[in-house]
């Protein structure tokens, strides 16, 4: 038969409230573990030149790999990519009970955008962080609904954090700011007091859980790193060889018209030697 061409995927255990709802009794830290885990994946985007523009709890998936369980951040097909700090491409699309107040805001009654969003690289990953803020919260208040019931709740951009305990509510708060411009980074907030300040009462599997994850996450991005390297490396010797094309297409275009001139003179001076001919 005809060939075929597979995309072969990896294979991951659902999303992360799926788990987190599954898995969470195992041990009280767990749920810090992944948000732990959500801001290095949101924090390593920018690092790559795109923002992803819809994040929310289903675009988390888990791996459970031995005495780990790492977050993967998915499904970038809202994803928007950078030249320099400005966005080459208009966001189009946006799922709003998870969308930021400034893109909630050009979104239609039915959901759909009434007007063009095309934001530089920090209003979108302001996008990103404020997302990341729901995110989090969902994590650490598994149970709660999602953080809007409509959409004029979603431009009023105020989910409330009433029901999470304060250290969570330091955490979340900050990225959840209606300003875009006054939420901190996701580095900013890995550093908190929130991870920094609570290691000396977290258990030991769950201390080792969660220093495993971290270095696993670094391992990822390190090879992402490299394949990104090397992918730069083709694209520039593709560009070599373009250029080296182009350069023996204009030589070969050169010489086409020198033999096209030869030819031509030649066939004046055989015209010319004709009419002599018939002269005489």
């Amino acid at each position: 038969g005809r060939p075929q061409r597979c995309l072969v995927l990896e294979r991951l255990d659902g999303n992360l409230l799926e788990w987190i709802h599954e898995k969470a009794f195992l041990d009280d830290n767990l749920p810090k573990s992944m948000a732990r885990q959500v801001l290095m994946a949101v924090a390593a985007v920018p690092n790559f030149g795109v923002a992803h523009l819809d994040i929310k709890p289903a675009q988390f998936c888990v791996v459970p790999v031995t005495g780990v369980t790492l977050v993967k951040l998915i499904d970038f097909d809202s994803a928007i990519h950078f030249d320099g700090a400005a966005a080459v491409e208009r966001l189009s699309g946006a799922t709003w009970q998870w969308a930021a107040p400034e893109v909630a805001a050009v979104l239609s009654d039915g959901g759909e955008f009434a007007e063009v969003f095309m934001p530089t690289k920090a209003q979108a990953v302001a996008v990103d962080l404020f997302g990341t803020g729901l995110v989090l919260r969902a994590v650490l208040l598994p149970d709660d609904a999602e953080p809007y019931a409509t959409l004029a709740e979603a431009r009023a951009g105020k989910p409330s954090l009433a029901n999470l305990r304060e250290s969570c509510q330091k955490l979340v708060e900050p990225l959840l700011r209606f300003d875009p411009t006054a939420r901190p980074s996701a580095a900013t907030q890995l550093a908190s007091a929130f991870f920094t300040g609570s290691v000396t009462q977290m258990s030991g599997f769950a201390r080792t859980m969660d220093e495993k994850a971290a270095a696993r996450q670094r391992e990822v991005l390190g090879a992402v790193g490299e394949v990104g390297s090397k992918v730069d490396d083709v694209i520039g010797k593709v560009d070599g060889l373009r250029a080296a094309l182009e350069d023996g297409l204009a030589r070969m275009d050169l010489n086409h018209a020198a033999v096209a001139g030869r030819l031509a003179g030649l066939r004046a001076a055989n015209d010319d030697d004709l009419a002599r001919l018939r002269e005489a």
